[in-house]
């Protein structure tokens, strides 16, 4: 994709020392066991765990992000509708069920009550 550029710049550069970055990870991944690997990883992470942590948390990131992308472009390619966030039952995570207020306007066959007395009305 690079290569084919007639006039170079920042973003065929960006473009090409990506694919190097890619290649070279590709050979050492190839030349080693997974079990090689795994003991890379775990010195590395002895060496400086605080980069570690942050790598592994934007690495978990990127990888809800694209989860939840593919998900949300599945859903939207069946034409199915996705169920409303808010109106998820909360009590099944162990939460307090959502409020449900009653509208203001009151019922006309509910007895009225005013200083004390009650009054229904009959038809």
């Amino acid at each position: 994709m690079a290569d084919g550029a007639q006039d170079p710049g920042f973003a065929t550069d960006l473009v090409q020392h990506a694919a190097d970055a890619t290649g070279r990870a590709a050979q050492w991944f190839e030349g080693r066991e997974p079990v090689d690997v795994l003991h890379q990883v775990e010195d590395f992470a002895r060496r400086r765990p605080g980069l570690f942590v942050a790598l592994a948390a934007g690495a978990g990131l990127l990888v809800g992000r694209f989860v939840r992308g593919a998900k949300d472009a599945s859903d939207r390619g069946t034409g199915e509708e996705r169920p409303d966030p808010a109106a998820h039952d909360r009590t099944e995570g162990g939460g307090t069920p959502p409020a449900v207020f009653a509208p203001s306007v009151p019922d006309p066959a509910a007895p009225q009550t005013t200083g004390g007395e009650t009054f229904v009305e009959r038809p």
